[in-house]
């Protein structure tokens, strides 16, 4: 009832018990009743369990090439010692060897004592690459060889950003051989975390190397002299060298009428490891100069200018000068600018001769147009009335006449109407004449363009478009407009249509289009709005692997534009799958989606490749390229009840479970849930129970059992230690018994003395607690005889015997018998020595049995039995007859003896003894008297008694002889002899055999014939009653 109270009291004031601060006891919880009834008292005994303890978790950073840390030591808090890690480490428990294991979370699991649940605490490793320097190295250079970087000789693993000393001039790791000088160089690279730094060094030396001087050139004209070429070269060359190609000299001497022009290469030999040294020297040779012939030139003044050279005569070289100069610069003469005169032409000159040609020019004025200097060209709108054409020429004309080249018919003298023609280009002629042949007149083209009412167009609206399309025609955005307008962005810098937008940021921007002409200018603003690709790239995903089979793959999302999206994605590997989509809402940056375990059906590696996305509101998409993580499928820890046995065993003991077989658990450490209905408690969990190669094993405690009785072991849940996956729905059973011992309290045990050689009948009586059944006995003989021997012994109603050989009772004397153990078929319990209460027996020994004189005679005739025999035995004992001197089987005292068998007497007490050797006795049924006897009647009824026609004697006294039964008809009934059975009354000769061939009552005939060669054969009759 609750009103109760707590004695002692709980730090709560109340029943409830806290382990922390209350202490183990026992507590009494007392109710007081009211008048007349007292109070009323209960306890509660309470122990206390100490918790696992695992420490606190921590996180430990190491080097790569550090020691063996044992990671006990990194947890926080006071850890209890004896606890599993895992993953397990290649060092052993605990040892973390940064050189072969691998960083990560490694959990370390404190097993707790029933109540108490595991504790596990974890270390987090961090592994530091520690830094390389790389190999020590050495490098022989020339001096004059290129600048070589001293960091390549250290090796690939050599990390670059180290430092260099002594340092290089170079300020790095570039060694210049003509400033820095030889000696050993070390490269440092610094460590970060628990690493130290690392050094290698690279020693230098330096030969000297040759010096075939500096490249140069050499311009010689066709018919200079011979140069040498050594006196071009830059530098400091030395001599002893060679050139190539040879040259006509066999040395280095140039002869310009022999030896080609090109470039000609200067070789010094040098020593390892100085490669050869080279230099070239560019020999150029001018051809002899060649002005040309003096020529003239006429130019009109209105003439278009013309290059002089091609006024001389012969065939000049290209290249010459020109004198005076020209205004061109060049050789082209402008009637309108040069003035007439002589021109003279040079080729030539420093090396080779100078040769010079002239060109005499003259020019004549013609009639001027005023076209010279000016574009010729108007831009006026299609709304003007009245253009001059003379403004578009440059005012020194002369009087002439407008021609109207495309017939506008809007041209009166030099004035020219657009607003009386529509948009369009207008050519007009302006010709003077009146000149000196060849230079009659002059002509000028004035070209008008007339422009319409300028139109920018009006604006659609706004569109929106994704980079993905990669430009856009900003026209689309214009209803109407003229073309050939300037688009400009929102900055006012021109852009060209149609636009790359592919890299330009999600948003909305203007642009403006126009269109400027004589008219004047329009313009139109529109807007575009950019809107985002949508992205995703490996640093967005976070996959959670390994992960166990049946289970989902949880991606996470982070780094995100927030929206809408459908992701496109493949399986390959141990799992495939093509054109799976999902679509995930991203918030704040984050989402998170599931791959179906139906689509992970396979463990092992599974890659995920995400190949598109797609924002579902503005339908932006975007293909992905090598965007790819992988998920590791574990099995489900399985267990079969095939793969689960509980042996049977004893109340009081522990059950001991097995394992074997279990290929659906992976090697590692786990706990198992269990149910036993009918145990206490009906649940419980293992401790760590360690697997390999799908063995294991564990014990329920005895204690859990209080009954004998059929259980049934059901593993409920399978919780993997080694990062494996759990399986809380397992269902593996294994059914076994808990045997009680057998029950033989009241029991007595009891045996009657025994003789010499023969066994001995146990009896055990009164053990009623004992169930019926067969039990096998092992029992232990000392005294007189020394023997063990087990037997199988049947109990029924608490009692059963078995009997102990005469082999084991060799010895005459007493002999304690003592029942060590009583055990079951299939039951393990026995029942033990103090279960019994040890006896005593003696054994006897019994002399051989005397016959009286001629006590084995009888006469057949008298059917004597075996009684008959053992009445010819001296004494009084009991006496038994056997078939055998030793065995064998008794005779019964009613059987009857049979003519020259031999019987086996043995004396016998109420106990059983026999005699140790048996008395052997032959049988002789012929002492008889020396005729036949002839009964005169017989009685087949089947009652026993004379039931047969048998004449005494007659097989013993004549053994050949013959005998014939006869009706008093003279039908032949029965022949015999003495192989035959004796007459029984039935007919089985001659024609009277008939139907059951049963004679009937009444007087038969016989005839005798004894065959032994002396007596003659008898006859009679014998009378047949029923």
């Amino acid at each position: 009832q609750a009103g109760g109270t707590w004695s002692p009291a709980l730090a709560s004031n109340t029943g409830v018990f806290n382990p922390a601060v209350d202490v183990a006891g026992t507590y009494i919880y007392t109710v007081t009743g009211i008048s007349p009834c007292g109070s009323d008292s209960a306890s509660v005994t309470v122990s206390i369990t100490p918790a696992a303890n695992a420490g606190a978790d921590a996180s430990v950073t190491l080097c790569a090439n550090g020691a063996t840390q044992n990671l006990f030591n990194s947890l926080g808090g006071t850890p209890q010692a004896g606890g599993i890690w895992t993953p397990a480490l290649s060092g052993g428990n605990g040892l973390f060897n940064p050189a072969v294991d691998t960083a990560g979370t490694y959990t370390y699991t404190v097993a707790g004592t029933p109540p108490c649940t595991n504790d596990t605490a974890t270390v987090t490793v961090s592994i530091t690459t520690p830094p390389n320097a790389g190999n020590d190295a050495t490098l022989n250079i020339c001096s004059n060889a290129n600048p070589k970087d001293l960091f390549i000789l250290l090796g690939p693993s050599a990390q670059a950003g180290g430092t260099w000393l002594p340092a290089l001039a170079s300020g790095t790791g570039v060694f210049n051989p003509a400033v820095d000088t030889a000696g050993t160089y070390i490269y440092t690279v610094s460590g970060s975390g628990p690493c130290g730094t690392d050094t290698a060094s690279v020693a230098v030396s330096i030969t000297p190397g040759p010096d075939a001087g500096q490249n140069g050139t050499l311009t010689l004209c066709a018919n200079s002299a011979s140069q040498d070429l050594f006196n071009f070269l830059g530098g400091t060359p030395q001599v002893g060298g060679t050139w190539s190609p040879a040259l006509a000299s066999g040395t280095g001497v140039f002869n310009p009428a022999v030896d080609a022009p090109g470039v000609y290469t200067y070789t010094f030999f040098g020593n390892q490891p100085c490669d050869n040294d080279t230099a070239t020297v560019t020999v150029t040779v001018n051809p002899i100069p060649d002005a040309g012939t003096d020529g003239t030139a006429f130019f009109c003044s209105n003439y278009p200018a013309s290059d002089l050279f091609n006024s001389l005569g012969g065939t000049p070289q290209v290249g010459g000068t020109w004198s005076p100069a020209l205004a061109s610069g060049t050789g082209v003469f402008n009637p309108l600018i040069d003035a007439p005169g002589t021109y003279t032409y040079s080729v030539g000159g420093n090396l080779c001769s100078l040769d010079q040609a002239s060109v005499t020019v003259s020019v004549v004025q013609s009639p001027n147009a005023g076209g010279i200097g000016q574009t010729l060209l108007l831009n006026e709108c299609t709304t003007t009335t009245s253009v001059d054409l003379f403004a578009a020429l440059n005012g020194s004309q002369g009087v002439g006449t407008w021609a109207d080249d495309d017939a506008s018919g809007a041209l009166t003298a030099n004035i020219f109407n657009p607003s009386l023609v529509g948009p369009g280009t207008y050519h007009f002629t302006y010709t003077v004449s009146g000149g000196v042949s060849p230079c009659t007149s002059d002509s000028a083209t004035v070209t008008v363009i007339v422009a319409p009412v300028p139109n920018a167009g009006t604006f659609g609206g706004v569109q929106s478009v994704c980079t993905s399309a990669g430009t856009f025609d900003l026209s689309s955005l214009l209803n109407g407009g003229q073309p050939g307008g300037v688009w400009t962005d929102g900055s006012n810098a021109v852009v060209t249509n149609p636009i790359d937008i592919s890299t330009l940021a999600a948003g909305t921007y203007n642009y403006t289009y126009t269109i400027t002409n004589a008219c004047g200018n329009d313009a139109e603003t529109v807007q575009l709005t950019i809107l985002p690709i949508p992205t995703l790239t490996i640093p967005n995903i976070t996959l959670m692997t390994p992960i166990c089979l049946g289970e989902n793959a949880t991606i996470n999302l982070s780094g995100m534009t927030d929206g809408n999206y459908t992701i496109t994605y493949n399986l390959s590997g141990n799992n495939t799958a093509t054109g799976l989509t999902t679509t995930v809402t991203v918030t704040g940056g984050v989402a998170t989606f599931n791959i179906p375990s139906a689509n992970l059906t396979n463990t092992g590696t599974t890659t995920i490749t995400f190949t598109d996305i797609a924002n579902t509101v503005t339908n932006c998409t975007s293909a992905l390229t090598n965007v790819q993580v992988n998920v590791v499928i574990r099995p489900i820890s399985n267990l079969d009840s095939v793969n689960l046995a509980a042996a049977n065993t004893c109340l009081g003991n522990s059950v001991n479970v097995t394992i074997s077989g279990a290929t659906g658990l992976a090697d590692g450490n786990y706990q198992f849930n269990y149910s036993i209905p009918n145990a206490t408690p009906s649940t419980g969990t293992t401790g760590i129970v360690a697997i390999t190669s799908g063995g294991g094993q564990f014990t329920i405690p005895g204690t859990s059992f209080t009954a004998a009785g059929n259980y049934t072991l059901t593993i409920s849940g399978i919780v993997s230690l080694s990062s494996g996956c759990n399986n809380l729905s397992e269902d593996a059973s294994a059914s076994f018994q808990i045997q009680a011992s057998p029950n033989v309290s009241g029991a007595t045990v009891s045996a009657g003395d025994s003789c010499l050689n023969f066994s001995n009948q146990v009896s055990i009586t009164g053990a009623n607690g004992l169930a019926d059944g067969t039990y096998s006995i092992d029992y232990v003989l000392s005294g007189a005889n020394s023997a063990t021997g087990t037997v199988q012994v049947t109990f029924t109603g608490g009692n059963g015997n078995f009997t102990i050989p005469a082999t084991q009772l060799t010895n005459p004397g007493a002999v304690t018998l003592t029942i060590t153990q009583l055990s079951s078929a299939g039951n393990p319990c026995t029942a033990g020595s103090t279960a019994f209460t040890a006896i005593t027996f003696n054994i006897s020994q019994l002399g051989t049995p005397v016959l009286d004189q001629q006590g084995n005679e009888f006469c057949a005739s008298d059917n004597p039995t075996i009684a008959d025999l053992s009445a010819n035995i001296q004494g009084s004992e009991p006496v038994v007859w056997y078939d055998a001197a030793t065995g064998g089987t008794a005779y019964a005292s009613t059987d009857v003896l049979v003519n020259g068998t031999t019987y086996y007497a043995t004396f016998t007490t109420t106990s059983g003894c026999q005699s140790g050797t048996r008395l052997q006795v032959s049988v002789d049924l012929t002492a008889c008297p020396e005729d036949i006897i002839i009964p005169d009647g017989f009685s087949p009824n089947d009652d026993g008694i004379n039931d047969a026609f048998v004449v005494v004697n007659l097989p013993e006294l004549y053994p050949n002889y013959h005998i014939e039964i006869y009706n008093r008809y003279g039908n032949i009934l029965y022949k015999g002899d003495i192989h035959t059975p004796n007459w029984d009354g039935t007919a089985s000769q001659g024609g009277a055999k008939l139907g059951s061939g049963v004679c009937p009552v009444g007087v038969y005939f016989y005839i005798i014939e004894f065959n032994d060669g002396a007596r003659k054969p008898v006859q009679g009759r014998v009378y047949l009653s029923r």
